[in-house]
């Protein structure tokens, strides 16, 4: 047989006899029902029905053909017979029996794990008896670690996506508090903040505390900066405002964590004006701020001395930063587990570093999927938003503990989950991803306004029909879109979140009507009574920016919208004298709001040609 060739393809046919015959009929689970291998003396045959289905008796039966072959065949035939019967054996003992059964949780992993040690004595059962064909029982052993986290990645990304679906409808509110420290002056015996680093997660959508509670120099400098800044340019500010994620830098001037300018504070203008309604929350913690606070709530304590304020408010979220939170929780559990004593002898003990990356694809999955599932929800990018915010808070919070329970272990440093998790590039992650839908959901709310103001055709035949009409139209549409809006993000938003988000886009439909306005080269007076009339109805949205304070219901308008006052003056000028326009100029603060060529633009364009109107035009080009 040797001298003609014979014996590899006699081997080649006893090893595919021995495959169809009897492994096959044993390992191949859905072909048909599973027979059981059965040895008797010289003979070894599939018979009646398998009885032990587990994956331990898989295993054996394939140690016990392969003795067999051991003991019934000369080495010359077993050894050559082995090197094409064993990758067989391997392929379909691994696939269909051993890698469907890795478990996923570690409560279950001694079971599994006496399974390896009974492939690894299988394996051993190989080599001591020169057989060939094993080394890939040997490698999947070696990489089984490798095998369980893939496994494990698998299963918790799958549930990370499954919770989203399933949480997204799920929503509570979830409390934001913020503690300030006010110092008493020996001057005006007035009470003020004084200057504190506020934690992260309290400077989150806090844009509007921020600047109620900003000192009278603070505002000086908003006041010079914000003549300087273009109506586009305050929308970006409002949004940036909301986000909440302001930085002082070394000038003083603040940024966002994406270098976009924070919103300027509120004008003196605005400030004053605030100030004669009992809109300045300044004065919020003066004699009465023991009393109880509302929307926001205030909290005091001390007579003498700093005085400690908590301002708390609510905000909507789902329960999906919170079930995330908790499958991440069970990943660092499993990490820590695999460190102590009874987990040194398993084969995945060393995988326990591979967990620590699992939390970083678990936020990644979540960001990747959250564009869908969040669509699904009215004001889902606001969703969106708040659920960002809360995950990096509660993320926060689960460091920080980790890291006073890492100091008290005994485990060397470079093995605790504190050294070993590298969390903050995902936080910042979820933070810019909250941010970016926030701005997507404003940018479409605002392009969906001036489209709507573009329906007035820029107010050029504002009291000629038919076209009247259309101006009342869009101002009528335009002012129900803010009011749906709001209704939308009402039980979403935190009361300063909505309000921030509101103003810019009331800001936006103030904006395109100063524009349109100022662009008129001719007014008549019925024109000026339109528009004055368009002016009042904008204005009664202010009734969306009412909060409760210590004196009562206070319009906060003035303090979110930064052209607020200025739309106001318009409203005034368009039906005023021009008596009454230099006497604002000169001893009002018209001048804050509106620039010289402005002013001289609309006098002209309300104004016939007269001795009268070029002597007020001189007198604001003097004192401009």
């Amino acid at each position: 047989m040797l001298i003609l060739n014979m014996f590899d393809f006699a081997v080649s046919r006893l090893a595919r006899d021995i495959d169809r015959n009897i492994l096959m009929p044993r390992y191949m689970p859905g072909e048909s029902t599973l027979l059981a291998i059965n040895v008797r003396g010289s003979t070894i045959q599939s018979t009646e029905s398998l009885g032990d289905n587990s994956n331990k008796a898989a295993i054996e039966d394939a140690r016990q053909t392969v003795e067999f072959m051991v003991a019934k065949l000369p080495s010359s035939v077993f050894v050559p017979l082995s090197s094409k019967l064993m990758p067989t054996i391997f392929s379909r003992l691994v696939a269909h029996w051993l890698e469907p059964a890795i478990p996923v949780e570690l409560d279950n992993m001694p079971d599994f794990e006496s399974l390896v040690h009974h492939l690894t004595e299988f394996v051993k059962f190989a080599i001591s008896n020169d057989l060939e064909g094993y080394e890939e029982f040997s490698r999947w052993i070696a990489d089984f670690p490798r095998l369980w986290l893939s496994r494990k990645k698998e299963h918790l990304l799958k549930e990370v996506r499954d919770t989203g679906n399933k949480s997204i409808s799920i929503r509570k509110q979830v409390e934001r508090t913020e503690q300030q420290q006010l110092v008493k002056s020996d001057t005006d015996q007035t009470w003020r903040k004084n200057d504190v680093k506020l934690d992260a997660d309290q400077e989150q959508t806090n844009g509007a505390w921020d600047s109620e509670w900003a000192d009278e120099d603070a505002q000086g400098k908003a006041t010079l900066a914000a003549e300087e800044v273009s109506a586009e340019h305050n929308e970006d500010e409002a949004d940036a405002s909301a986000w909440g994620l302001e930085d002082d830098d070394e000038t003083g001037e603040e940024v966002n964590a994406d270098n976009d300018v924070s919103p300027s504070t509120p004008t003196a203008n605005e400030r004053s004006q605030a100030t004669e309604e009992g809109d300045d929350w300044e004065n919020w913690a003066d004699e009465d701020a023991k009393q109880e606070q509302t929307q926001p709530h205030l909290a005091a304590s001390s007579d003498d001395g700093p005085e400690t304020v908590t301002l708390s408010e609510h905000y909507a979220v789902t329960e999906t930063p919170d079930s995330i939170m908790a499958i991440i929780k069970t990943v660092i559990r499993d990490a820590e587990a695999l460190l102590q004593p009874e987990y040194a002898d398993f084969t995945i003990a060393n995988a326990a570093t591979g967990l620590y990356t699992i939390p970083t694809l678990l936020l990644a999955m979540y960001r990747a999927t959250a564009d869908t599932v969040y669509a699904t929800e009215p004001a889902g990018n606001m969703l969106l938003y708040n659920d960002c915010f809360r995950f990096s808070e509660v993320l926060n919070g689960f460091l920080e503990a980790q890291r006073e329970k890492d100091a008290l272990s005994e485990l060397p440093s470079n093995k605790l989950p504190s050294s070993r998790l590298r969390l903050d590039p995902d936080i910042n992650s979820l933070e810019s991803y909250g941010k970016r839908a926030y701005g997507t959901e404003m940018e479409s709310q605002r392009t969906i306004l001036r489209d709507l103001m573009d329906g007035a055709q820029g107010f050029t035949s504002v009291s000629t029909p038919p076209f009247a009409a259309e101006c009342d139209n869009a101002v009528a549409m335009t002012i129900d879109r803010i009011r749906e809006v709001d209704s939308q993000w009402r039980d979403v938003l935190s009361r300063s979140a909505l309000l921030q988000s509101l103003g810019s886009l009331f800001a936006t439909v103030a904006n395109k009507m100063i524009l349109d306005i100022e662009e008129m080269s001719d007014i008549t007076e019925e024109d000026s009574k339109r528009l004055r009339h368009f002016c009042d109805e904008i204005f009664k949205l202010q009734d969306l920016f009412v909060v409760e304070s210590p004196h009562g219901e206070q319009n906060m308008g003035p303090l979110y919208i930064p052209n607020w006052f200025k739309l106001s003056y318009l409203s005034e000028i368009l039906v005023g004298s021009l008596a009454d326009i230099r006497w604002m100029w000169n001893d009002g603060e018209l001048k804050l709001e509106f620039t010289a060529e402005e002013i001289v633009d609309l006098m002209e364009a309300l104004f016939s040609d007269s001795d009268h109107r070029r002597r007020a035009i001189t007198d604001i080009k003097r004192t401009a």
